[in-house]
C-alpha cells in the first residue's frame, strides 16, 4: 500500500471515531436526562404514597372526632330540642286541622245562610215585580206597539220602579229613581207605590206637579223625617195624558222628560223639559215644594221618554268612563224613528256593549210612549 493511500484511510477513520464520539456523548446527555426524570418520578411516587398514608390517619382521625362529637352532650342537647320542635310542629299541625274543619264548617253554615237571603231577596224581588204595572195591562191602555219599557235593576230587587194608572179621561204614567239600590232602594219603591195610590186612585188627584208635591209631603211624613232627620226620597218623572184634549202634562223633581217631534223636513228632533230641582222627600227639603208644570197638545205623533239616570251614569266604553247625558239624548234622537220594539232592543244592546265586563253602576228604568199615533 502505498504511504498516500495509508494516510487517507486513517483521516477516514479518525473523522468516523469523532462522530461516533459525539454519537455516544449525546446518547449519554440523553440517558443522564432520563435518569433525572425517574429519580423525580420517584420522589414524587414517594411523595404520594405518604400524602396517603396521611390522608388515610386523618381520615381515621375524622371518624374519631365524628364518634365523639355523637356522644357529646350540645349535640343531645340539640337532638332533644329538635324532637320537641318536632313535637310542638305535629300539635300546631293538629290545631291547624281543626281550625280549618272549624272554618269548613263556618263556611257551610254562611252558605246557608247567603242561600236564604239570597232566597228571600228572590221572593221580595216576586213582590216587587208583582207590583209593577203587567206589560199586558199597558198595552190594552196605549196600544202594544205604542210602547216600551227597559227595566234593569242593578241586584236582585231594584230602586227603581214605574207606575201607570188609568181613568175614563187620564192616563198617569211615573217612573221614579228611589235612595239607593237593593233591599233599601226596594223598601223605599213599595212606599212610593202605595203612596201613589193613595194620592191618585183614593185622592183622584191627577196633575202631575199635584201628585208629586202631595207625595214629597207624604214621603216625610211616612218616614218621619223631621224627627229622624231621615233623608232618603226619589226622583221622579210624572206624565198625565188627557185623553179628551189629548193634551199631556208634565212634571219632575230632578229627572227631566226628553220627546221626540218630527219637524216639517221630516226629521225627527228631540226636546228636553227640565225638572224641578226638588228631590221627593229628605228633611233638607222644605216641606212643601212647587213643582213646575209643563203641558203640551199632542197634534202629531210624538214620542216620550221617562227615564231615571241609571243609563247615563253607566260606566263603560273605552275608557272605562261614564255614558253621559249628551251620548244618551244623542242615542234617543238617533232611534226615535224606529219602531217601540226596535227602540228598546237599540237601547238595551247599546248598553249592554257600552258595560262591555264593567259591573252595572246603578238601576236602569226608561218608559217610551207613543202618543198621537192614531
Amino acid at each position: 500500500m502505498k504511504p498516500e493511500d495509508l494516510s487517507s484511510t486513517q483521516n477516514s477513520l479518525l473523522i468516523e471515531v469523532q462522530l461516533l464520539r459525539e454519537q455516544l456523548a449525546q446518547q449519554e446527555a440523553i440517558i443522564a436526562q432520563q435518569t433525572t426524570t425517574i429519580e423525580q418520578l420517584t420522589h414524587s411516587q414517594e411523595a404520594l404514597a405518604d400524602a396517603n398514608v396521611r390522608i388515610a390517619d386523618l381520615y381515621v382521625e375524622l371518624e374519631d372526632a365524628y364518634e365523639k362529637l355523637a356522644q357529646s352532650e350540645e349535640v343531645k342537647n340539640l337532638n332533644t330540642a329538635l324532637t320537641e320542635s318536632n313535637q310542638e310542629l305535629l300539635a300546631a299541625n293538629e290545631e291547624l286541622i281543626q281550625a280549618l274543619d272549624t272554618i269548613k264548617e263556618q263556611n257551610l253554615l254562611i252558605d246557608k245562610k247567603n242561600q236564604k237571603i239570597t232566597d228571600s231577596i228572590n221572593y221580595a224581588q216576586r213582590i216587587q215585580r208583582a207590583m209593577l204595572p203587567l206589560l199586558n195591562e199597558i198595552a190594552v191602555e196605549v196600544g202594544r206597539n205604542n210602547f216600551f219599557v227597559l227595566y234593569m235593576p242593578k241586584d236582585i230587587v231594584s230602586g227603581d220602579f214605574y207606575w201607570v194608572h188609568t181613568t175614563p179621561t187620564h192616563q198617569i204614567f211615573v217612573v221614579a229613581d228611589c235612595t239607593g239600590h237593593g233591599i233599601p232602594g226596594a223598601f223605599m219603591s213599595m212606599i212610593g207605590n202605595q203612596l201613589l195610590y193613595e194620592i191618585v186612585v183614593q185622592q183622584y188627584e191627577n196633575m202631575p206637579n199635584q201628585i208629586l208635591r202631595c207625595l214629597h209631603q207624604e214621603v216625610r211624613r211616612v218616614l218621619k223625617q223631621e224627627e229622624t232627620n231621615n233623608n232618603d226620597g226619589m226622583e221622579c218623572v210624572a206624565l198625565v195624558i188627557d185623553k179628551k184634549q189629548n193634551l199631556v202634562s208634565y212634571a219632575g223633581a230632578m229627572n227631566p222628560i226628553y220627546y221626540t217631534k218630527v219637524r216639517e223636513d221630516g226629521v225627527h228632533y228631540l226636546h228636553e223639559i227640565k225638572a224641578t230641582k226638588a228631590p221627593i222627600g229628605g228633611y233638607k227639603t222644605n216641606e212643601i215644594v212647587e213643582y213646575d208644570l209643563h203641558q203640551i197638545i199632542i197634534t202629531t205623533p210624538t214620542v216620550f221618554y221617562l227615564c231615571t239616570d241609571g243609563y247615563q251614569d253607566q260606566f263603560g266604553g273605552v275608557f272605562g268612563k261614564k255614558f253621559m247625558t249628551k251620548r244618551f239624548r244623542e242615542l234617543l234622537g238617533s232611534v226615535s224613528h224606529l219602531s217601540m220594539s226596535q227602540q228598546y232592543d237599540q237601547l238595551k244592546t247599546t248598553i249592554e256593549d257600552w258595560k262591555d265586563g264593567y259591573d252595572q253602576t246603578d238601576d236602569i228604568t226608561i218608559m217610551g210612549l207613543l202618543l198621537g199615533a192614531g
